[in-house]
């Protein structure tokens, strides 16, 4: 008979786990879009994530023939640097000795391994609850304090403090005073000579503002004209360098009925002739693809929280991950770079006497990286 530990081994667990991450990158938008950019970095290093930005603008003069320009030279400071602790995310699985004992067959650890380990990685990647993208929609780092998780999007927006709101004011405060080491508050960062307002400030929109056009004060009333107004402000409309504009708006799925409801209530067709029983109509409406306005793609994520969306760009946000660590039979710890596995897990499969079962872990350590003056937050602020 075939032994627990040659079925269930440390090699054909963690090939589980680069099957996981291959099927999510292909099914889940948002992993398949940091795969797309390519800014999935496996092989970070040091004791906290580090990383230069450029804020500071150079001043430029009006000069003539024969000017003495010696006070115009100017040592300045156009850069600082950000940083972030490295988060830890874990999911784990045990298999106790009597169902080791009663499954003894090798159709029931077949079962055991192919069904309930994918399943495992799949949810620490895209689990409702403090899963790898839950965490990237979610996780206020700055609220997390206990351990160090992954600093999502809320650590961008909200940080420290609450964004103001104002029902008159299509635009909300950003008031977060730590995202990275830095303040995103618009002009705040003193330690960069000649620095841009905006150069570490994201955009927030309040979708239930009364500053909109239709007087019902709601998403679904205004929201062609919130989409405009939200993706213009993330773009920089550069045809020469695309990765300044954005890639998708992100929302609940509510959100994202409003505008097909609003799509539905807009189009207006004029048949001239005949046309076939199977043609298809609409605008910007395909099951498989999403929404669209503008030309940028729309599309819903269970893992968003109420009346909230946002218009992201994935060239200006990255997961980077420490090397993995693999040990050999001989129990020497091998360092993993990029290239050598595509799985981002560290796996350990081993028999633990205390509980008297088979444990299987997966363990990512990483961080989320983005850039916050190329993303706008939606939400019904007031």
């Amino acid at each position: 008979m075939v032994s627990p530990n040659q079925v269930i081994s440390p090699i054909t667990i963690d090939n589980y786990g680069r099957m996981a991450w291959d099927n999510v990158v292909q099914h889940y938008p948002t992993a398949k879009k940091f795969f797309e950019k390519g800014n999935i970095n496996r092989d970070q290093h040091g004791n906290q994530l580090y990383w230069p930005i450029e804020a500071g603008r150079n001043d430029v003069y009006i000069t003539q023939d024969y000017e003495d320009v010696t006070d115009n030279y100017t040592m300045t400071r156009p850069y600082t640097n950000a940083t972030l602790d490295w988060a830890q995310l874990a999911v784990f699985k045990a298999i106790s000795k009597g169902q080791l004992k009663k499954n003894n067959g090798k159709e029931a650890l077949v079962k055991w391994s192919q069904k309930a380990i994918p399943q495992m990685y799949r949810d620490g990647l895209v689990g409702v609850s403090n899963s790898l993208f839950d965490q990237f929609f979610n996780m206020n780092i700055q609220s997390y304090t206990t351990k160090v998780a992954f600093a999502g999007l809320p650590s961008v927006f909200v940080g420290t403090t609450a964004i103001t709101w104002s029902s008159n004011s299509k635009e909300g405060t950003i008031n977060n005073t730590n995202y990275g080491g830095l303040t995103c508050v618009s002009g705040g960062l003193t330690n960069v000579d000649n620095a841009e307002a905006d150069a570490w400030t994201p955009t927030a929109v309040n979708t239930t503002s009364t500053a909109w056009a239709d007087t019902a004060v709601t998403f679904r009333a205004n929201c062609f004209e919130i989409l405009t107004y939200a993706i213009s402000a993330s773009s920089r409309f550069s045809p020469s360098d695309m990765s300044l504009n954005p890639d998708e708006v992100v929302m609940t799925r509510a959100m994202y009925n409003d505008v097909a409801y609003q799509m539905n209530q807009k189009q207006t067709f004029y048949l001239t002739k005949a046309v076939q029983k199977k043609a298809a109509f609409g605008i910007g409406q395909d099951v498989s693809e999403g929404l669209e306005h503008n030309g940028v793609p729309i599309r819903w994520d269970t893992n968003l929280a109420a009346n909230t969306g946002y218009v992201l760009n994935y060239d200006q946000m990255w997961l980077d991950f420490l090397p993995k660590m693999e040990f050999s039979g001989d129990k020497v710890g091998e360092l993993k770079q990029s290239g050598d596995d595509e799985s981002i897990f560290e796996t350990e499969v081993r028999y633990n006497d205390g509980r008297r079962a088979l444990t299987v872990s997966a363990t990512a350590d990483g961080q989320f990286r983005i850039n916050p003056r190329y993303q706008t937050m939606l939400f019904a602020g007031k």
